[in-house]
């Protein structure tokens, strides 16, 4: 889902590509293994929050289907920063 792009994935690339360069600038050179970096501190960063990101997203998404069966009004996610 959209919403969760920044909170899920551009927070946590921007962390890494401060903290270590050097994946970043690799992807180029060794993409296969600098992607397999990069997505695994993309799983780590979204399973070790509290509530970790996979359980809200699968929220949201429960939110989006009884919104569109004619149950509930979906609000969209806002993060806090």
């Amino acid at each position: 889902m959209e919403e969760f792009r920044p909170i899920s994935v551009d927070r946590p690339l921007i962390g890494l590509a401060r903290t270590d360069k050097r994946v970043i600038l690799n992807l180029k050179k060794n993409a296969e293994k600098e992607v397999r970096v990069i997505w695994s501190h993309l799983l780590k960063y979204m399973r070790g929050s509290k509530p970790t990101h996979v359980d809200l997203i699968n929220s949201q998404a429960r939110k989006l289907v009884l919104h569109l069966q004619g149950v509930y009004r979906y609000a969209p996610f806002k993060s806090r920063w």
